[in-house]
């Protein structure tokens, strides 16, 4: 239950270095509880260290649990409430430390993001890749729980990993992870079941979906409700929409 219906949703805050919950970080959203805002969200958490777009994004590891449950108690202080948006960046990524040294995503392609800094191609993920990204969505949502957070949100959106795997204008693959809606809703929903079953039944999950792509070939409205029907099905409470691709449509995404 909130106090009114002031949500601040995530927008990266540019407050953690090197991944680290900072006081101007806590502060940041101490100030959006003082002023009145009922739930505030902490903007894009990584779930692992290859989820960050950049070295500087916040890391959901146990080096922050301290600090992430100072954030917390800060804007309880000021009788608010807090989420974690959960993110995994997928393909879209300049992290010259990623595992193997290329960043993954559904399928083989270009990446135009970190073309320049060494990092110009995303690897197709294999079985283990996907087997691991529900299991780290899970143990992040655990973190940010026992650190007395209010609620997560699941990122699918923006052109982000989970969201790379819903648009068909990303995901070419001819497996049981692409093609059909079905398919490309594999991962999403795996994800929520995995983050679901690790908070309980009455710990409040969102997520974070694109209503549009605003590319040629990518989600449209029509693609936009099934999916919408099919995270509440599994376990999500609320869905903030959204729109845009950062990498590909980021005037759709900023036009505000």
């Amino acid at each position: 239950t909130l106090r009114n219906r002031f949500i601040k949703t995530a927008t990266f805050e540019g407050m953690t270095p090197s991944g680290r919950v900072t006081d101007r970080l806590i502060e940041h959203h101490a100030s959006m509880a003082r002023h009145q805002v009922a739930l505030t969200t902490v903007a894009y958490a990584a779930v692992h260290a290859d989820g960050r777009t950049f070295a500087d994004q916040l890391l959901l590891d146990s080096h922050n649990a301290d600090g992430l449950a100072r954030l917390a108690a800060a804007v309880h202080a000021e009788g608010g409430k807090v989420s974690a948006q959960l993110g995994h960046c997928g393909g879209f990524s300049r992290n010259t430390d990623v595992t193997g040294g290329q960043p993954m995503g559904p399928s083989a392609a270009w990446n135009l993001y970190g073309l320049l800094l060494g990092v110009p191609r995303v690897r197709a993920m294999n079985a283990a890749d996907l087997a691991a990204i529900p299991a780290q969505f899970a143990q992040a949502a655990r973190l940010v729980r026992d650190a007395g957070f209010d609620a997560v949100e699941i990122h699918c959106g923006h052109g982000y990993l989970l969201s790379q795997f819903l648009s068909p204008a990303i995901n070419r693959r001819r497996d049981a992870w692409g093609g059909s809606l079905a398919n490309r809703l594999r991962l999403p929903l795996a994800v929520v079941d995995a983050v679901r079953t690790e908070v309980g039944p009455s710990f409040p999950i969102l997520a974070k979906l694109n209503t549009r792509d605003a590319v040629v070939g990518g989600l449209e409205m029509t693609d936009t409700v099934p999916i919408a029907q099919a995270l509440v099905a599994a376990g999500v409470d609320c869905v903030v929409p959204s729109g845009g691709l950062v990498n590909q449509s980021p005037w759709y995404l900023m036009r505000g």
